[in-house]
């Protein structure tokens, strides 16, 4: 067996010991007589109107840097097309040489700022927006009577990557809610508010 094959199977076996574990807290949990709940979070934050806005506010500022951006390259391929036009190795063309690699350096400083702050922006919305799914998520379990509540997104198994694909098993923390209270609505409700 080759080390990829061997890690393969190790995972493998991990994310199924994962999976009876779960389902055995689950068990034991109900047959403790205690009532439990499921919530959705994938659900909550493709379908919350919260998020969606979220995303459409994000969607418009790329627009903006992408704008910006396109504006910046006009401007570079203009003083490509200047440079063209002046004899090599002439002060003008020292001047236009010098303009065009300024702006070229501030394009991929740009594009590097950009990218950086919409990821920190998008990683703090998923963490502050996650921690109101948690909290709204204690006060309907506490109102509801709910002991204990499971996450119990679905996930299309089919869609992800092979690089994730062991990873995205091994997330899963309940396989089988029958008989369970799902709150997930409720949650996204309150959410949306």
């Amino acid at each position: 067996m080759t080390k990829k094959s061997i890690l393969a199977v190790s995972l493998v076996a991990i994310a199924l010991s994962v999976v009876v574990l779960n389902n055995n807290i689950a068990k034991s949990a109900s047959a403790a007589g205690a009532k439990i709940g499921t919530v959705n979070v994938k659900k909550i934050f493709d379908e919350s109107k919260k998020n969606t806005k979220f995303k459409e506010e994000m969607s418009s500022e790329q627009e903006k840097i992408i704008a910006e951006i396109d504006k910046t390259r006009a401007e570079i391929e203009a003083e490509k097309a200047g440079l063209k036009t002046v004899k090599a190795g002439s002060d003008e063309h020292m001047t236009r040489m010098k303009t065009l690699m300024s702006k070229q350096a501030d394009l991929g400083a740009k594009q590097e700022f950009y990218s950086q702050k919409m990821a920190m922006k998008e990683r703090q919305w998923i963490v502050t927006f996650y921690n109101e799914i948690i909290t709204i998520t204690r006060e309907v379990a506490r109102e509801r009577g709910l002991d204990l509540v499971l996450e119990n997104s679905q996930i299309d198994l089919e869609n992800i990557p092979d690089e994730t694909l062991v990873m995205s098993i091994l997330m899963r923390t309940a396989i089988h809610t029958e008989g369970c209270t799902d709150i997930t609505e409720d949650v996204m409700a309150r959410l949306d508010k």
